[in-house]
């Protein structure tokens, strides 16, 4: 891999810190340019927008979030590791505790670069937005140069070896080199990037997670805007404005991924941040999926059913432990258990089957209490979901006595579809969702397709 140093466009520090009246009412007034000019605030941001915008604090479009008390999302994520760099689910007294630990460890080049594979698709005059916790730690304690930084980015290509190298995006956090240990904000562009140094002090201050917001706006030049939410007033402080006063776009690529960059540069301390949890999209008013959900086509072929009325075919839960991944490393991935609080949505059916007498054929979906079931399960899509089937051998007995259809397709001998979303029908801990099939005659050919979604 190629080890490309960036190269630093300028260095300034750029602070803002305007000068606050208030009027009769109370409400702040600006002074700017010998000029009053009323800017009212809603939890500390101004109320309208450079976009002209009604109102600052718009509906948010979430495209992805997550947290980690089901494990490491390892399967949405690019990342490039080396030496003693890790990712993991922080664990204290055996218990995994939901937060998650980037980290250096003690290699003088230890390192992690992780992004998410889902980037923000920005839309062109909206702001996005970036939402997280983050705490740093090991700051103060360390003996040579680091960096250790958080927010939204775009790393190089695989093919050109720069997947380890932030290609362009917003970046902020702590760096130590020669000449000091300084909180930043770095704007990357074609793998350069313009440093600004923040308000924040001390370390120390930033050791607990707090919960951040960064929000970038593209249209070429809107300000990064970065803010700290202030737990004592519940407030959102400005932490940091970036303008740009350019005659190009400030980064070449609005889309980017949320992303952690940590680097010993010479240290041999570990250097961690961690993470609660985060969420990115836009403000805007388009139509969004559920942003932390993870769905999954489960796909079952018979050659035959005997005739018979339902006829259990397959079987589904959700169990109350899962084995999911709690680390990344340089050597692989490591797995836990983890207290399954998930569940699943059944969202649609398909299914479709021959008869040998050319007879209908229905196929149902009932749920019944987990009690009335007893088979053996297997993961449909290990340390990704939480679906279970089994089919078969490993189905011993299934009593329909208390169950509740929620699908019945009459007759599947023809392509048969069923969306059932907007039932919200759940399977949970306590229930096995059920699939059988009725006919008069021997069936052959049959195939259903059950599209769910896991509701992390």
């Amino acid at each position: 891999m190629r080890n490309r140093q960036p190269k630093i466009l300028k260095d300034e520090t750029h602070f803002w810190q305007p000068v606050t009246l208030a009027d009769e009412d109370g409400a702040p007034v600006n002074v700017t340019n010998n000029s009053l000019d009323v800017n009212l605030k809603a939890s500390g941001k101004s109320t309208g927008t450079l976009f002209g915008d009604d109102m600052r604090v718009t509906r948010r479009v979430p495209i992805s979030s997550g947290k980690y008390n089901q494990g490491l999302p390892i399967f949405a994520a690019n990342y490039n590791i080396v030496g003693s760099g890790y990712w993991k689910v922080v664990e204290a007294g055996g218990v995994l505790n939901g937060a998650s630990e980037f980290a250096t460890g003690t290699d003088s080049n230890g390192k992690i670069y992780l992004s998410s594979k889902l980037l923000n698709r920005y839309e062109a005059g909206q702001l996005s937005y970036y939402l997280f916790t983050a705490g740093w730690n090991g700051i103060s304690s360390s003996d040579g140069d680091f960096i250790a930084l958080v927010g939204a980015s775009l790393p190089g290509l695989v093919s050109d070896g720069e997947d380890g190298d932030i290609k362009e995006g917003y970046m902020f956090g702590w760096v130590r080199d020669s000449t000091s240990t300084r909180a930043v904000v770095r704007v990357y562009k074609n793998f350069n990037y313009t440093e600004y140094t923040t308000g924040l002090v001390s370390p120390s201050i930033t050791e607990n997670m707090s919960i951040y917001e960064l929000e970038t706006g593209y249209l070429g030049i809107h300000p990064a805007l970065l803010y700290r939410i202030d737990t004592t007033d519940l407030t959102q402080s400005l932490l940091q404005k970036v303008e740009f006063n350019s005659d190009t776009t400030n980064v070449n690529e609005p889309n980017l991924a949320i992303s952690v960059y940590v680097e010993n540069k010479g240290n041999t301390s570990n250097i961690t941040l961690r993470n609660g949890s985060f969420q990115y999209g836009n403000y805007a008013e388009r139509p969004s999926p559920d942003a932390s959900s993870r769905r999954w086509l489960d796909t079952y072929t018979l050659a035959t059913v005997a005739s018979g009325t339902d006829t259990v075919v397959a079987v589904y839960q959700v169990p109350e432990k899962v084995t999911m991944h709690k680390q990344l490393d340089s050597g692989g991935t490591t797995t836990g258990i983890f207290r399954n609080t998930i569940t699943n949505r059944l969202d649609e059916v398909n299914a479709v089957a021959t008869s040998t007498a050319n007879k209908s054929i229905g196929l149902s979906v009932y749920l019944v209490p987990k009690a009335d079931v007893t088979a053996t399960y297997t993961a449909v899509n290990p340390y990704i979901n939480v679906l279970e089937r089994a089919v078969g051998a490993n189905i011993t007995s299934v009593s329909l006595a208390n169950a509740t259809k929620i699908v019945s397709m009459p007759d599947i001998r023809r392509d048969n579809f069923r969306n059932v979303q907007k039932y919200d029908h759940l399977l949970n801990t306590d229930l096995v969702g059920v699939v059988t099939v009725s006919s008069s005659n021997t069936i052959s050919d049959l195939e259903f397709t059950l599209n769910t979604e896991d509701l992390f």
